[in-house]
């Protein structure tokens, strides 16, 4: 009787097992047909107000619509300025200080976010909604290795391989190193890529990406754009993807939108036209041209201190610089191209007098460049960072952030800690040097956080040429703007080029880009410089691997990429 007795329960407990999982199946069922007849994201009559004084407001969004299904692509294209991550931000309830938001309807797995706490929008964005931001390097604690920001976004007993899988699934051709390394130890396009793997690692149900692709090299973006498509494919994932490249949206998404004036319209690809206009202006450069910058043998290694990390083997020294030469003459304009990690920006660093190397000899005009340099020879050699989130006070005005080189290098009467700009003549070169990169006098009295991403790259750009260099270094200095204000921004380069003899480096990954505005190309790989050829007949003589690589992964042809 007993073993009858235990048979029962055995009996009536399998039957609530069944029961039961068929209730689960029922559930799971009945939800993906309810998800499958309603969109995943569902925005409905969005606006949204920046209050700048107490008598000031501007309007970035009036009455933006938008719906995104299951599994569907939607790509946000627009001008800088026009509101495309403050749309991101309403959605993810996270507006910017001093922001009016208004909206009908904000629907997400019909779920409303307008009437969530904070609490269950963080949980929602932690486990079902996964962000890449603009500025990736700001959005990592610089406290913290990379290893342990990861681990704080996955799900629970994410191992170690696994984080070190994640890197590697977004291109990092050394997880090891950069999983144990600190944030400002990583170039800007390796920054970028860890972003992507804390956004996907979670396996989200939709993925607002602000500018995936912007820091990344062109080898990099076609692998992250395999890695989305692969993804969306195998999760049935959802995606907003907001950029500034048609040609890149065409390639990953099923529709694409357009933010103008606060309201999203379908798009319409515009006329084809020539990517600059400008090139007639171009000052030929002749034999007799003296040289301007000469770099020999440099070296620079990280890591290279001693420290108990680096006796207990958690620290390996890493070499960012290989003996590195370049010549650059009076009135040229240099492109230095690689992929992200090979050593760009701690190039211009060195020559900034940011970095200082291990060996090796710099001069620039015939002085040489040490770490100490005299007032004169650093107003005649700016540097325009990649990371313009950290290279612009918040805490001053766009009037104060431009007449603070005036100030420093004494050229015009300034007040540094005010709002005053002084004197009339400086407040009308103020006026000037905003309206070349396509910013108005409104602009003046805004901060930083107050600004797009665009507008704070025009601002930086604007402090750099305000001293009237004569070499310019711009580091990934475009890759921020949209196609026009980049046409404009090299149109005003090229005319100081003609005008005043303006050398100009290009640290960059777009080489499409560089082809058509640069005179000599030299490429890094590993810390080296591995080739250097003329523009014109670099794609001829180009033979390196490296080379051959960003040639090959050149974004010419969209519709071959999908």
């Amino acid at each position: 009787m007993r073993g009858k007795n235990i048979g029962c329960n055995e009996f009536l407990t399998l039957r609530r097992q069944k029961a039961s999982y068929r209730a689960r199946t029922r559930a799971i069922f009945e939800g993906d047909r309810i998800c499958a007849m309603n969109p995943v994201l569902s925005v409905h009559d969005l606006s949204l107000d920046y209050r700048l004084s107490k008598d000031k407001r501007v309007q970035v969004l009036q009455g933006t619509s938008l719906t995104i299904g299951r599994g569907e692509a939607v790509g946000l294209l627009g001008p800088s300025g026009c509101g495309k991550t403050s749309l991101v931000r309403c959605i993810l309830g996270m507006p910017m200080s001093g922001a009016d938001m208004r909206c009908a309807a904000l629907q997400f797995e019909d779920r409303n976010l307008l009437t969530m706490t904070a609490r269950e929008r963080h949980a929602l964005r932690r486990n079902r909604i996964g962000v890449i931001f603009q500025d990736p390097r700001n959005r990592l604690s610089p406290f913290r290795r990379i290893r342990s920001q990861i681990e704080d976004v996955s799900p629970p007993r994410y191992k170690r391989i696994e984080t070190l899988h994640s890197l590697s699934s977004v291109g990092l051709a050394d997880p090891e190193r950069i999983a144990s390394s600190y944030p400002h130890e990583l170039s800007g396009g390796e920054c970028q890529r860890i972003a992507i793997a804390q956004a996907l690692v979670s396996k989200p149900s939709l993925l607002l990406a602000d500018e995936p692709s912007s820091a990344l090299d062109t080898v990099a973006q076609r692998h992250i754009l395999d890695l989305l498509i692969q993804v969306r494919a195998q999760y049935d994932l959802a995606m907003l993807v907001i950029s500034h490249d048609p040609a890149l949206l065409q390639a990953l998404v099923d529709r694409i939108l357009v933010l103008r004036n606060g309201v999203v319209a379908d798009y319409v690809p515009p006329r084809a036209k020539s990517f600059l206009t400008h090139m007639a202006i171009r000052k030929e450069l002749t034999e007799t041209a003296r040289p301007l910058l000469e770099i020999s043998n440099l070296h620079l290694v990280h890591g290279s201190r001693r420290g108990w990390q680096n006796w207990l083997g958690r620290r390996r020294p890493h070499p960012a610089l290989q003996g590195v030469s370049l010549g650059v003459l009076h009135g040229e304009c240099v492109a230095v191209v690689g992929a992200s990690g090979s050593g760009k920006s701690t190039l211009a660093r060195c020559i900034a007098g940011i970095d200082l190397p291990q060996s090796g000899v710099m001069s620039f005009s015939g002085t040489p460049l040490v770490q100490t340099r005299p007032l004169a020879l650093r107003a005649r050699l700016q540097l325009i960072l990649q990371d313009t989130v950290g290279a612009l006070n918040p805490r001053l005005t766009v009037a104060q952030i431009l007449g603070e080189p005036l100030h420093i290098h004494r050229q015009y009467p300034t007040n540094r800690h005010t709002s005053d700009t002084g004197s009339s003549e400086t407040l009308q070169r103020i006026k000037q040097v905003l309206a070349a990169v396509s910013l108005t006098s409104e602009y003046l009295e805004r901060r930083p956080p107050q600004l797009s991403g665009g507008e704070r790259q025009r601002v930086a750009i604007a402090r750099a040429l305000i001293l009237q260099p004569s070499l310019l270094l711009l580091d990934e200095a475009l890759t921020g703007l949209d196609h026009e204000l980049q046409h404009s921004i090299l149109e005003l380069l090229e005319i100081l080029r003609a005008q005043i003899g303006l050398t100009c480096i290009h640290f960059s990954h777009d080489l499409g880009q560089m082809l058509l505005i640069a005179d000599q190309i030299a490429v890094m790989d590993e810390g080296r410089i591995v080739e250097s050829h003329p523009a014109a007949e670099f794609p001829k003589l180009a033979c390196h691997p490296a080379s051959l690589q960003l040639l090959d992964a050149m974004l010419t042809k969209p519709e071959e990429r999908r």
